[in-house]
């Protein structure tokens, strides 16, 4: 495969999309294929850069590279690629002859480069519970906390509850611990919504401001939330450590903190629990399966009628 991967990075034709795809496939080779994931990482900035120094440059320029690239990039954990190409978006957007284009661009990549510069730096998160009751960041220090941004009406965010579940049941006595933090515009929505189904065994906050709910939470601006789901993962000094940290891929973060820890309560074959099933007739795969995260899974700011509603089904 490896031999394959270096084939392919020889062509003389070879777009910044397919060389991305490249680089995440290197990426799973190990250790001895890191030359190929950075030969694969200098063709994709060679190409971006190209794209991207067009004298009159086009708005659908900047759009395939930000979705088919950067955002590929970003999901896939390749954080410092990632960086690199939403650096070089920026000074590109400033070409723009639109003026509303480069205002809608230039949000779009402040908002990643917000969930880029996350990674390393410390978290703090405030607001209260459903109840009403303040939320005790601090009761949190020392922990690995999973941070996850979901809504009643995404339904990934509800496939991906029953892969946080698990993990939370096989790691939370060994410090392991979840803060759902939920962009439903009413409160009302989310007490509906666990009277239907039932509370998580994790604390869920809502903002604070009754004006400031929805994509508008503060917390969600400050991470630069535009589509959910969006998880990341805290670290025990209190840092972000990952995001987009969703499907095998926290199982796999998890065990490199704590160590593949066997679920005790795990029954071999059995389903998901009803409660945290997905609506009715929403056929995607759940999570859990070997299918990574993608930007294209993720329901963005805005899409909410798209959505089949999560309550009653």
């Amino acid at each position: 495969l490896a031999d394959a991967v270096r084939a392919q990075l020889k062509q003389d034709d070879l777009d910044a999309s397919t060389a991305m795809l490249l680089a995440d496939l290197a990426g799973t080779l190990g250790e001895n294929s890191a030359d190929l994931a950075q030969q694969a990482e200098e063709v994709v900035l060679a190409d971006v850069n190209e794209q991207l120094a067009q004298e009159e440059l086009d708005a659908s320029v900047l759009e395939e590279v930000l979705r088919q690239v950067a955002t590929q990039a970003e999901y896939s954990g390749n954080i410092d690629l990632a960086k690199k190409i939403y650096a070089a978006l920026a000074d590109a957007v400033k070409k723009l002859d639109d003026p509303s284009l480069a205002t809608a661009m230039q949000k779009q990549l402040d908002d990643a480069q917000k969930r880029v510069g996350l990674i390393g730096e410390p978290l703090k998160i405030s607001g209260e519970t459903v109840g009403g009751e303040p939320f005790d960041w601090a009761a949190y220090e020392g922990k690995v906390v999973l941070v996850d941004f979901w809504a009643t009406w995404c339904g990934p965010c509800l496939r991906e509850i029953p892969n946080i579940r698990e993990n939370y049941e096989k790691y939370h006595d060994l410090g392991f611990e979840v803060v759902a933090v939920n962009i439903d515009d009413q409160v009302a929505t989310v007490e509906e919504f666990f009277a239907a189904r039932g509370e998580f065994p994790w604390t869920t906050i809502v903002s604070s401001d009754p004006e400031a709910r929805g994509f508008k939470t503060p917390l969600a601006r400050e991470c630069g939330v535009n589509a959910i789901p969006f998880v990341l993962l805290v670290g025990k000094d209190g840092n972000v450590k990952a995001i987009h940290v969703r499907g095998p891929r926290l199982g796999e973060e998890l065990a490199a903190i704590f160590g593949d820890v066997p679920n005790a309560d795990a029954v071999p074959g059995a389903e998901p629990s009803s409660d945290d099933a997905p609506p009715a007739g929403d056929d995607t795969p759940p999570a859990g399966d070997d299918t990574p995260p993608a930007a294209d899974d993720a329901v963005p700011e805005g899409s909410q009628s798209a959505v089949p509603n999560a309550i009653g089904d």
